[in-house]
Protein backbone atom coordinates (compact mmCIF):
# COMPACT_ATOMS: atom_id res chain seq x y z
CA UNK A 1 0.00 0.00 0.00
CA UNK A 2 2.94 2.02 1.29
CA UNK A 3 4.36 1.56 -2.17
CA UNK A 4 1.76 2.05 -4.27
CA UNK A 5 0.79 5.53 -2.70
CA UNK A 6 4.53 7.10 -2.16
CA UNK A 7 6.78 4.86 -4.19
CA UNK A 8 9.21 8.20 -4.53
CA UNK A 9 9.45 7.70 -0.72
CA UNK A 10 10.29 4.29 -0.81
CA UNK A 11 13.10 4.70 -2.94
CA UNK A 12 13.93 7.51 -1.10
CA UNK A 13 13.85 5.14 2.26
CA UNK A 14 15.95 2.14 0.64
CA UNK A 15 18.58 4.77 -0.94
CA UNK A 16 19.12 6.52 2.42
CA UNK A 17 19.31 3.38 4.08
CA UNK A 18 21.98 1.71 1.46
CA UNK A 19 24.24 5.36 2.11
CA UNK A 20 23.59 5.04 5.59
CA UNK A 21 24.60 1.54 5.83
CA UNK A 22 28.10 2.44 3.42
CA UNK A 23 29.02 5.73 4.05
CA UNK A 24 31.91 6.08 7.07
CA UNK A 25 33.50 9.56 8.07
CA UNK A 26 37.26 9.44 8.88
CA UNK A 27 37.11 11.62 11.84
CA UNK A 28 40.85 11.15 12.87
CA UNK A 29 43.79 9.35 11.75
CA UNK A 30 47.36 9.42 11.95
CA UNK A 31 50.38 7.06 10.84
CA UNK A 32 53.18 9.15 11.91
CA UNK A 33 54.50 8.79 8.46
CA UNK A 34 55.58 12.76 8.90
CA UNK A 35 58.02 11.43 12.29
CA UNK A 36 55.98 13.77 14.36
CA UNK A 37 54.23 13.22 17.44
CA UNK A 38 52.47 16.68 17.44
CA UNK A 39 48.94 16.72 19.39
CA UNK A 40 49.99 13.42 21.31
CA UNK A 41 50.68 13.88 25.04
CA UNK A 42 52.02 11.64 27.71
CA UNK A 43 50.63 10.66 31.10
CA UNK A 44 53.92 11.45 32.80
CA UNK A 45 56.34 15.04 32.59
CA UNK A 46 59.36 13.11 31.70
CA UNK A 47 57.29 12.62 28.21
CA UNK A 48 58.40 9.26 27.13
CA UNK A 49 57.12 9.56 23.36
CA UNK A 50 58.42 9.74 20.41
CA UNK A 51 57.48 9.53 16.35
CA UNK A 52 60.87 9.84 15.05
CA UNK A 53 60.90 6.02 13.42
CA UNK A 54 57.23 7.04 11.64
CA UNK A 55 55.46 5.51 14.71
CA UNK A 56 54.95 6.43 17.72
CA UNK A 57 57.16 4.69 20.49
CA UNK A 58 55.64 4.50 24.04
CA UNK A 59 58.03 3.80 27.13
CA UNK A 60 57.02 1.07 29.35
CA UNK A 61 54.17 1.73 31.76
CA UNK A 62 53.11 4.76 30.02
CA UNK A 63 49.61 6.33 28.54
CA UNK A 64 48.94 8.80 25.64
CA UNK A 65 46.01 10.37 24.70
CA UNK A 66 44.81 12.87 21.94
CA UNK A 67 41.94 14.81 20.89
CA UNK A 68 39.98 14.79 17.57
CA UNK A 69 36.76 16.32 16.07
CA UNK A 70 33.64 16.08 18.52
CA UNK A 71 31.30 12.90 17.79
CA UNK A 72 27.75 13.45 19.13
CA UNK A 73 26.18 9.86 18.18
CA UNK A 74 22.83 9.61 17.10
CA UNK A 75 20.72 6.73 17.04
CA UNK A 76 22.19 3.68 15.10
CA UNK A 77 25.83 5.56 14.64
CA UNK A 78 28.22 4.45 16.00
CA UNK A 79 31.98 5.26 16.40
CA UNK A 80 35.19 3.37 16.04
CA UNK A 81 38.57 3.51 17.33
CA UNK A 82 40.97 1.50 15.30
CA UNK A 83 45.01 1.47 15.66
CA UNK A 84 47.84 -1.08 15.50
CA UNK A 85 50.23 -1.79 17.93
CA UNK A 86 53.18 -4.32 19.55
CA UNK A 87 54.94 -4.76 22.62
CA UNK A 88 58.89 -4.81 22.95
CA UNK A 89 58.54 -7.87 25.89
CA UNK A 90 57.10 -11.16 26.43
CA UNK A 91 52.82 -10.63 27.81
CA UNK A 92 52.62 -10.89 31.21
CA UNK A 93 49.38 -11.91 33.01
CA UNK A 94 48.31 -8.59 34.10
CA UNK A 95 44.66 -7.26 34.83
CA UNK A 96 43.66 -4.53 32.48
CA UNK A 97 47.87 -4.59 31.70
CA UNK A 98 46.71 -3.05 28.05
CA UNK A 99 44.01 -0.62 27.90
CA UNK A 100 42.07 1.91 25.42
CA UNK A 101 39.44 3.98 24.87
CA UNK A 102 37.27 6.72 24.44
CA UNK A 103 36.32 10.00 26.29
CA UNK A 104 34.07 12.77 26.70
CA UNK A 105 35.69 15.49 27.93
CA UNK A 106 32.61 17.77 28.74
CA UNK A 107 34.38 20.94 27.62
CA UNK A 108 36.96 20.71 30.31
CA UNK A 109 40.71 22.18 29.16
CA UNK A 110 42.60 20.00 26.08
CA UNK A 111 45.93 19.19 27.00
CA UNK A 112 49.18 21.28 25.96
CA UNK A 113 51.76 19.44 27.41
CA UNK A 114 52.83 16.09 28.54
CA UNK A 115 52.08 15.33 32.33
CA UNK A 116 48.68 17.04 32.40
CA UNK A 117 46.37 16.53 35.04
CA UNK A 118 43.22 18.39 33.14
CA UNK A 119 41.63 14.89 32.54
CA UNK A 120 39.47 15.03 36.32
CA UNK A 121 35.96 16.07 34.36
CA UNK A 122 36.67 13.51 31.76
CA UNK A 123 33.89 10.39 31.30
CA UNK A 124 34.17 7.92 29.13
CA UNK A 125 35.28 4.10 28.42
CA UNK A 126 38.01 1.82 28.39
CA UNK A 127 38.62 -1.82 27.35
CA UNK A 128 41.13 -3.35 29.83
CA UNK A 129 42.29 -6.18 28.58
CA UNK A 130 44.98 -9.03 30.45
CA UNK A 131 47.74 -9.28 27.68
CA UNK A 132 49.05 -12.46 29.43
CA UNK A 133 46.08 -14.76 30.06
CA UNK A 134 44.90 -17.78 28.20
CA UNK A 135 41.86 -19.01 30.14
CA UNK A 136 39.33 -16.98 32.89
CA UNK A 137 37.82 -13.50 31.90
CA UNK A 138 40.66 -11.81 30.25
CA UNK A 139 39.31 -8.30 29.36
CA UNK A 140 36.26 -5.81 30.81
CA UNK A 141 34.96 -2.73 29.30
CA UNK A 142 35.42 0.18 32.32
CA UNK A 143 33.44 3.48 32.70
CA UNK A 144 35.62 6.68 34.06
CA UNK A 145 33.48 8.47 36.90
CA UNK A 146 34.17 12.06 36.25
CA UNK A 147 35.07 14.87 38.84
CA UNK A 148 35.72 12.28 41.88
CA UNK A 149 37.51 13.91 44.94
CA UNK A 150 39.94 11.07 45.01
CA UNK A 151 43.92 11.43 44.48
CA UNK A 152 44.39 9.92 41.13
CA UNK A 153 41.49 10.73 39.76
CA UNK A 154 42.75 13.46 37.70
CA UNK A 155 44.87 11.19 35.53
CA UNK A 156 42.52 10.00 32.39
CA UNK A 157 43.78 6.11 32.38
CA UNK A 158 44.52 6.04 35.94
CA UNK A 159 43.83 2.76 38.02
CA UNK A 160 43.09 4.08 41.09
CA UNK A 161 40.60 2.29 42.32
CA UNK A 162 37.05 3.76 41.80
CA UNK A 163 37.84 6.06 39.06
CA UNK A 164 36.68 3.59 36.89
CA UNK A 165 33.46 1.24 37.66
CA UNK A 166 33.63 -2.56 35.66
CA UNK A 167 30.41 -2.51 32.85
CA UNK A 168 31.16 -6.26 32.05
CA UNK A 169 34.04 -8.32 32.49
CA UNK A 170 34.86 -11.57 30.44
CA UNK A 171 35.69 -12.02 26.73
CA UNK A 172 35.20 -15.25 25.12
CA UNK A 173 39.12 -15.75 23.92
CA UNK A 174 42.10 -16.06 25.29
CA UNK A 175 45.26 -15.88 23.62
CA UNK A 176 49.06 -14.41 25.06
CA UNK A 177 49.71 -11.84 22.98
CA UNK A 178 53.36 -11.97 21.25
CA UNK A 179 56.22 -9.82 21.38
CA UNK A 180 57.47 -8.00 18.32
CA UNK A 181 54.27 -8.27 16.46
CA UNK A 182 52.43 -5.72 14.91
CA UNK A 183 48.51 -6.54 15.75
CA UNK A 184 45.20 -5.25 14.82
CA UNK A 185 43.31 -3.33 17.62
CA UNK A 186 39.30 -3.00 16.92
CA UNK A 187 37.05 -1.01 19.68
CA UNK A 188 33.68 0.02 18.65
CA UNK A 189 30.53 1.77 20.26
CA UNK A 190 26.77 1.90 18.69
CA UNK A 191 24.14 3.60 19.82
CA UNK A 192 21.16 2.27 20.43
CA UNK A 193 17.18 2.48 21.99
CA UNK A 194 18.52 1.26 25.43
CA UNK A 195 22.07 2.42 25.42
CA UNK A 196 25.35 1.25 23.73
CA UNK A 197 26.43 -2.04 22.13
CA UNK A 198 30.29 -2.08 22.68
CA UNK A 199 32.30 -4.64 21.00
CA UNK A 200 36.30 -5.04 20.23
CA UNK A 201 39.03 -7.78 18.90
CA UNK A 202 42.63 -7.30 19.17
CA UNK A 203 44.04 -9.84 16.16
CA UNK A 204 47.21 -10.90 15.27
CA UNK A 205 46.99 -10.96 11.50
CA UNK A 206 43.71 -13.36 11.19
CA UNK A 207 44.31 -14.99 14.22
CA UNK A 208 41.67 -13.86 17.08
CA UNK A 209 43.45 -12.72 20.24
CA UNK A 210 40.60 -11.17 22.34
CA UNK A 211 37.36 -10.44 22.06
CA UNK A 212 34.60 -8.81 23.95
CA UNK A 213 31.12 -7.23 23.28
CA UNK A 214 28.10 -6.33 25.80
CA UNK A 215 24.80 -4.15 25.32
CA UNK A 216 25.99 -0.87 28.16
CA UNK A 217 22.59 0.66 29.04
CA UNK A 218 23.03 3.13 31.14
CA UNK A 219 25.67 5.21 29.44
CA UNK A 220 26.11 9.18 30.81
CA UNK A 221 27.30 10.42 27.52
CA UNK A 222 26.83 9.78 23.88
CA UNK A 223 29.45 12.78 22.79
CA UNK A 224 33.21 11.68 22.58
CA UNK A 225 36.28 14.11 21.39
CA UNK A 226 39.41 12.12 23.22
CA UNK A 227 41.28 9.02 22.59
CA UNK A 228 43.63 6.96 25.40
CA UNK A 229 46.11 3.86 25.01
CA UNK A 230 47.99 2.78 27.66
CA UNK A 231 50.51 -0.36 28.59
CA UNK A 232 51.41 -1.49 31.77
CA UNK A 233 55.12 -1.66 33.03
CA UNK A 234 55.42 -5.70 32.08
CA UNK A 235 54.74 -4.81 28.55
CA UNK A 236 57.72 -3.05 28.08
CA UNK A 237 57.67 0.04 25.58
CA UNK A 238 55.17 -0.24 23.01
CA UNK A 239 54.91 1.50 19.26
CA UNK A 240 51.54 2.69 17.84
CA UNK A 241 50.75 2.83 14.31
CA UNK A 242 47.85 4.14 11.79
CA UNK A 243 45.50 5.60 14.41
CA UNK A 244 42.05 6.18 13.01
CA UNK A 245 38.56 7.09 13.99
CA UNK A 246 35.62 6.73 12.21
CA UNK A 247 31.39 7.38 12.47
CA UNK A 248 29.28 5.24 10.67
CA UNK A 249 27.47 6.90 9.20
CA UNK A 250 29.25 10.06 8.90
CA UNK A 251 27.82 13.28 10.89
CA UNK A 252 27.45 14.70 7.19
CA UNK A 253 25.36 11.79 6.10
CA UNK A 254 23.33 11.62 9.02
CA UNK A 255 21.93 15.10 8.30
CA UNK A 256 21.58 13.68 4.54
CA UNK A 257 19.43 11.09 5.62
CA UNK A 258 17.18 13.25 7.39
CA UNK A 259 16.98 15.99 5.01
CA UNK A 260 16.59 13.72 2.07
CA UNK A 261 13.22 11.92 4.19
CA UNK A 262 11.65 15.13 4.81
CA UNK A 263 11.74 16.26 1.11
CA UNK A 264 10.81 12.85 -0.33
CA UNK A 265 7.81 13.09 2.18
CA UNK A 266 6.80 16.58 1.36
CA UNK A 267 6.48 15.75 -2.69
CA UNK A 268 4.82 12.49 -2.52
CA UNK A 269 2.53 13.52 -0.23
CA UNK A 270 1.82 16.39 -2.06
CA UNK A 271 1.59 14.16 -4.94
CA UNK A 272 -0.93 12.00 -3.33
CA UNK A 273 -3.14 14.63 -2.18
CA UNK A 274 -2.86 15.88 -6.62
CA UNK A 275 -3.93 12.47 -7.80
Amino acid sequence: MLKRLFPNLVGALCFCVSVSTLSAGEIFSDDFSDNNRTGWWSSSTSGGIDASGGFLAVTAGRSVQTSFAPVDLSLGQSISLQFQVSFSAPAGSTSGGFRFGLFDSNGATAPSEDGNTFYLAYDGIIVATNPGATSGSPASFRYRTPNLAVSGSSALMTTTTGVYTTIGSNGATAVTFPSSTLLNVDFTALRTETGLNLSFTIKNGLTLLQSYSIAYNSPTTFHFDMLGISGSTDLGAFNIDNVSVQAVPEPSTVTLIAGGLCLAAIGALRRYRQG
